[in-house]
């Protein structure tokens, strides 16, 4: 059986794979785009994201050993 296509496959083909139909190449990340802002706010909210995860170990070692960071 072959796989059904619909508009949105065929407009995003035609907007050259991208869904937005912007600029970027089809799969960038903000991290890799041309635009300095964009990088500096990926950059951040990778830089978020890393604190949130440590302090979510930090708690759940906190909470198994009594440490008392928390």
């Amino acid at each position: 059986m072959g796989a059904r296509r619909g508009r949105k496959s065929e407009q995003r083909e035609a907007d050259g794979g991208n869904a937005a139909g912007d600029d970027r190449a089809p799969g960038t990340s903000w991290l890799d785009s041309t635009d300095p802002r964009r990088r500096r706010i990926g950059r951040g909210v990778l830089a978020a994201v890393w604190v949130y995860v440590a302090a979510l170990w930090v708690l759940a070692l906190d909470q198994t050993f009594g440490w008392g960071v928390f």
